[in-house]
Parts: C-alpha cells; structure tokens; sequence
C-alpha cells in the first residue's frame, strides 16, 4: 500500500508503516495527531513557566532564559566561581550556573551541602558545598571551609529530584490531560457526522461513487437516470451519538486552569454566563498569589545569597507587573484602578463581567 492512496489526518504516513498495512497506518496517524496535542500543551505551559520571571544584574556569561529551564527541568540548579576550578578552565568566564546533584547528605535544615554541578551539554562536573563545611587534616583536627557555589531552587519546597517532582513533570501531567480531552473532542464531533451508506452491485459502484461526491459537494438536485435509480439504493446511518464537545472544553479548561494555578498565573476560573459575588469570584486569588509567591521568594533568595557571596548586584522580579504590585500582592482584575471591587450598577455586591471560561 502506498502512503498516497489515502487521505490522512496528520500528513503523509512514512512507506515503512503504510507497507504494514490500512489498520497499522490508521493507528499511526491517529497517535501522530495525539502527540501533536500532547506537544502542543507542553509547549504552551513550558512558555508561561519560562517567562514568569525577569531577572536582572547577572555578569553577561550567565544566561537567565537557562536558569530558568535549569529549575524548570531539574527543580535545582547551582552558580559559582570558575577561579580554581583547573588549568583548563583559566580562559572561560569568571562565573557559571548548571545543573546542580545532592551529592551527600542533608545538613541540619534538610538542605543538600555537597553538590555535583554538571553540564549538560559535556557531562563535566565540578563539586561544590553550598553551606559551611568542615575537612579532617591529616595531621588531626578539622578545617572549616565557606561555602564555593549557591544553590537556586525552583520552589521554595526545595525538595527538588529529577525524577520526581519537578514542575516540569506536573506540566506534563496537565498537558496529558488536555491532550486526552482534545482527542476525545475530535472523536465526538467525528460521530455528529452521520455516514451515507450504498447499496447496489458491483457494476453500480462508478454511480455509487458519482453520487456520494454530487451529495458531498452540496448538489441539492441529483439527475439519475432510471436504471441507475433502480440499481443503487442509499441510507444514512444515524450515529446517535449526543454533541458534548462543548462541555469538554468547558472542563478542559478548568483543567488548563489548575495548571495555571499551579504556576502562579491569574486565570478566571469561572464560567462566563455565571454570576458570582466578589467574594466567590476572588476566592481563587490567595491560591495563586501563595503559589506564585512559593516561586518567586526561591529566587529572591537565591539572589540574595549570590549578591552576599560575591557582591553582585543580582535581582529579579515578577514577568507582568499589571498582576503583582510591588512584587507582594496578586494584582486582581476584579478589583478597578483605585482598589474597589467591580460590581454591576443594578446590583448589590455582585461582580459582572469576569471574563470567558468558555471553550479555548
């Protein structure tokens, strides 16, 4: 069979699966355009993650978008000084942010000391202590040493491990989810389509075929001839399946919206048509700012233990200033430019337009 001879979904199949047969074909393009869904809702979270916060005050051989992916991917990264660190590094930039590996146990306050800083790109390492540590002399006694890297966290949980919590495997797990919604949404609208269905015999398939592509380009009269009339017979199969493609999206976006709950972003997590008091419509807001705040006093910190360790001046802040004054409080879009909560003329303590909770 030639990947030609059908009319997919998701583009050409490759000759190698097509060769296998309809069915295997079918099931290929059907899990291509599942993974594009899936694609798609990583892509979209990973860019709002990535671009929550705005850093400012790192020496220019320190990339922030990196920083960035580093706690988005591993939960945990590490920044410290290249001086000392061999021969072969004397020419590279004073200062370098990677990825950063419990490399021994937990001090008093349940945080790592000794870590392994690994690129990702050449698997070099370096170790590092993040807190005061001490070494045994030969001779006896032990040398006390400061800390030679700071470590950045992505939330202020800190309990970072590669293959277990990390924002970016919760971002999956929500994409997941919207994904199966959009596969199912494609599925039920396929079912509101009610399939013609022939009959007649073998010699009658040219009509047959003549007919169904007159019927599908919306002729409204069909010119037969009598002999043809009598030999093709033709029926409409009745699927009965209901359309609750709407309401899928309506929950796909409540799903959407825990996921921005997650990350800290302001989202109107109620239906459009509905009205709610301001006390209902705010309830969300201490959630999300809690949890923005959860990411954002992790960098404030690492921040200032990098500013404390060599005297920069590094600093960062909330992306959109319109939805976090001062970097304290969650800027709320019920609340007008003096504070006050919005309400309708012809209520009474009722907020009015809270945006769209409807279908993406």
């Amino acid at each position: 069979m030639s990947r030609h001879n059908h009319r997919w979904n998701n583009g050409p199949v490759p000759d190698e699966i097509a060769e296998m047969g309809y069915t295997r074909a079918a099931q290929w393009d059907k899990q291509y355009g599942q993974l594009d869904y899936l694609n798609f809702w990583i892509h979209r979270l990973n860019s709002l993650a990535l671009a929550s916060f705005q850093w400012d005050g790192f020496p220019e051989e320190i990339d922030p978008l990196f920083i960035e992916r580093c706690l988005l991917h591993f939960g945990i990264g590490g920044m410290f000084n290249m001086a000392g660190a061999g021969e072969e590094f004397d020419s590279m930039p004073q200062y370098a942010f990677t990825q950063a590996t419990q490399a021994g146990n937990l001090n008093l306050y349940w945080n790592p000391n000794r870590v392994q800083l690994t690129t990702l790109n050449s698997g070099t390492s370096w170790f590092r202590h993040a807190y005061y540590w001490g070494a045994t002399k030969v001779a006896g006694g032990t040398v006390l040493h400061e800390p030679d890297c700071v470590l950045a966290y992505d939330t202020i949980d800190r309990m970072a491990n590669a293959s277990v919590i990390t924002t970016k495997r919760y971002i999956r797990m929500f994409a997941t989810r919207l994904a199966a919604i959009d596969d199912i949404v494609d599925q039920n609208m396929r079912m509101q389509r009610h399939p013609y269905m022939f009959y007649g015999p073998e010699q009658s398939r040219r009509d047959m075929t003549n007919m169904y592509a007159r019927i599908a380009g919306g002729d409204d009269i069909l010119f037969l001839n009598r002999g043809a009339a009598d030999m093709v017979q033709f029926d409409v199969l009745q699927t009965m399946t209901p359309y609750v493609a709407d309401k899928l999206l309506v929950d796909q976006r409540k799903i959407l919206n825990m996921a921005l709950d997650m990350l800290g972003i302001n989202n109107t997590n109620t239906e459009k048509r509905e009205r709610m008091i301001t006390d209902e419509a705010t309830a969300n807001d201490e959630d999300i700012a809690l949890m923005r705040l959860s990411r954002l006093r992790a960098r404030e910190q690492f921040a200032d233990n990098v500013n404390k360790r060599w005297g920069l001046n590094v600093s960062v802040k909330y992306g959109d200033e319109t939805m976090l004054a001062d970097n304290e409080s969650l800027g709320d879009y019920n609340r007008d430019a003096s504070g006050a909560a919005r309400v309708d003329s012809d209520s009474d303590g009722v907020v009015g337009d809270l945006g769209s909770d409807e279908p993406l």
